[in-house]
């Protein structure tokens, strides 16, 4: 493991606690402490920021340039990164509702079918792959495959699909995925980006995704505050898609071309932090690239289950995931590790403005800051 003196340092000057309920002017909020900072930072806290955990993420490979210096400006937020699904809005409604309008869809080219028996078919056509492929091509070979099965149920086995109807179909599926995440946003989204906007002008708001889901679609909600999508779709980023270290590479590249004055910052003013729901594919996996990672854990569940939840059982994902059991069992391993790094936790998008300024807090009154430059060449080896 490397070794930086701005994480020896920080390793002394902090201290975890265990997060105790406190109540402050009538709310029941987390109690933590840090030795040597004032109560009015900790006062601000509304989530637990674990700093020792954030700084053993900041040590694994591959990782941003982190540099022990003496600031000669404040802290400022530079990149904030959010995962999409399950994030900013829930997964299942959002990919049911579009699940449902395309099978209308193929209903209107006269094939009958369901939900049910379409993600059958999807999951069937998965198992018979050598190769990687995108959720948007393995889509478009299930509908294929789909009216083709139909088809030979009504004794047209050699009927000829033609490609348009299958992109209409994927059409209709996108725009309607699009759509129903506006509608189904958790109601405090908007609100937090407003103020995170207000209280840092200077940022760049990216999204970092695996899925089809693109803010910049989302023209009704979320499109004014984001000014990129990095997709695991994307031709230069697939295969690497989270929990890769490949697909933030490429988002870290948008955002140096999107505010060039940070990336040429010799002041190491700025700072990144990435926001998700799932600690392989967004804690583990950027934090390993040196972002404060912080977890959206609206359930609850207990950074100290350092065991995880045990097997994955294949039967209890949702019914338009297609992922298998050893996809599953590999998250899981990740998990385990992504527990390690958690920078900071937060059960309500509205804690996230608050958690940001506490961390800038954290590392202006150390005197140090985390600063988003390069990438090594070494990758992290499991």
């Amino acid at each position: 493991m490397m070794t930086n003196p701005f994480v020896n340092h920080f390793l002394t000057f902090t201290r975890p606690v265990a997060p105790n309920k406190i109540e402050s002017n009538g709310k029941t909020e987390p109690k933590w402490a840090v030795d040597g900072l004032g109560k009015s930072c900790a006062s601000r806290a509304r989530c637990v920021i674990v700093m020792t955990t954030m700084m053993i993420a900041f040590c694994s490979s591959p990782v941003l340039a982190l540099n022990a210096v003496t600031p000669s400006h404040t802290p400022k937020l530079g990149f904030l990164s959010f995962d999409l699904d399950d994030t900013l809005f829930p997964t299942s409604e959002v990919v049911n509702e579009a699940n449902d309008l395309m099978i209308l869809k193929m209903h209107e080219y006269g094939f009958a079918t369901t939900v049910t028996d379409f993600l059958a078919t999807t999951r069937r056509v998965r198992q018979t792959l050598t190769a990687p492929i995108t959720y948007s091509d393995l889509r478009k070979l299930a509908i294929a495959q789909e009216m083709k099965r139909i088809a030979a149920a009504h004794a047209d086995a050699g009927v000829t699909i033609p490609p348009e109807w299958v992109d209409d179909c994927f059409h209709v599926w996108l725009t309607e995925r699009h759509a129903a995440a506006e509608r189904y946003l958790f109601e405090d989204v908007i609100s937090m980006l407003n103020e995170i906007r207000s209280a840092h002008p200077q940022a760049c708001i990216g999204a970092i995704t695996n899925g089809r889901g693109n803010p910049l679609d989302m023209t009704e909600t979320l499109e004014p505050f984001f000014d990129f999508c990095v997709s695991g779709e994307d031709e230069n980023v697939f295969p690497e898609r989270k929990p890769n270290a490949g697909i933030y590479e490429k988002s870290l590249e948008y955002y140096r071309h999107q505010c060039p004055e940070h990336a040429n910052d010799q002041d190491n003013t700025y700072v990144w932090c990435h926001v998700g729901d799932c600690l392989a594919n967004d804690v583990g996996a950027s934090a390993s690239c040196g972002a404060f990672a912080v977890w959206y854990n609206p359930e609850g569940e207990s950074t100290n289950d350092q065991e995880g939840k045990g097997p994955v059982d294949q039967k209890a994902q949702p019914q338009w995931s297609t992922a298998t059991q050893k996809d599953l069992n590999q998250r899981a391993r990740l998990e385990r590790k992504g527990r390690q790094k958690v920078g900071a936790e937060i059960s309500r998008l509205a804690d996230l403005p608050n958690t940001i300024h506490s961390y800038l807090d954290v590392l202006e009154e150390t005197n140090e800051v985390s600063v988003v430059g390069e990438f090594r060449s070494k990758r992290e080896s499991d």
